[in-house]
């Protein structure tokens, strides 16, 4: 006797449903997080760029020399109290400062609003292009701005191309996030990058 499960033609098993994504659209950092998050994985996961975490190392590096010479600092005191320990804490405060300020000046210089940074080999597979993410969303704004930016590996020019819209387009009143929705709008802007490429290598 046949088994009734799967015997009639054409019959699948159901889909598992996407779990929904729901924020509380009044917290602008929670919000903006979600569309950067997202925004990341359209252009890694469908685009094919491949994320560079270059930054992301540095900022760490930095950091962990300053705790580091914190810690140093205080380890030495407890073995070799005040005032034995007076140059090696002079030096060690020093030092964590420096640090701290190269850390400030590395986010206000290079980080900035970007939130991603990526790579694609050229088709002759031996030139690298760059991509950048940016974005804004003031703390009482509905305004969202996502920036593309595109640098050729060839001309070493850089396009960059702005998505402005108002957050309710992607958040219904319960704060469920259309991911499909805004997913397209970062296809549609990359497009329009590589298209303002095009024009400009003219």
């Amino acid at each position: 006797m046949k088994s009734k499960r799967g015997s009639a033609k054409g019959d699948t098993l159901p889909k598992e449903e996407e779990p929904l994504l729901q924020v509380d659209k009044w917290d602008s950092s929670a919000v903006r997080n979600m569309l950067d998050d997202t925004a990341r994985k359209v252009l890694t996961e469908d685009l094919g760029v491949n994320e560079d975490y270059r930054n992301v190392d540095i900022r760490l590096l930095l950091s962990c020399s300053g705790c580091a010479a914190a810690m140093l600092a205080l380890a030495y005191d407890y073995f070799f109290p005040y005032p034995l320990s007076h140059n090696v804490l002079i030096g060690c405060v020093t030092s964590y400062f420096i640090l701290m300020g190269l850390l400030n000046a590395f986010y206000i210089l290079v980080q900035k609003n970007n939130f991603f940074f990526g790579s694609s080999l050229d088709s002759d597979k031996k030139t690298t292009h760059r991509w950048r993410l940016m974005s804004d969303l003031g703390r009482f704004s509905t305004d969202y701005t996502l920036a593309m930016a595109f640098k050729n590996g060839h001309s070493n020019v850089e396009v960059v191309q702005k998505l402005e819209k108002c957050i309710a387009i992607y958040f219904d009143t319960e704060g469920v996030f259309n991911v499909g929705l805004f997913s397209e709008d970062v296809r549609k802007l990359r497009d329009e990058l590589v298209r303002a490429n095009r024009v400009k290598q003219q």
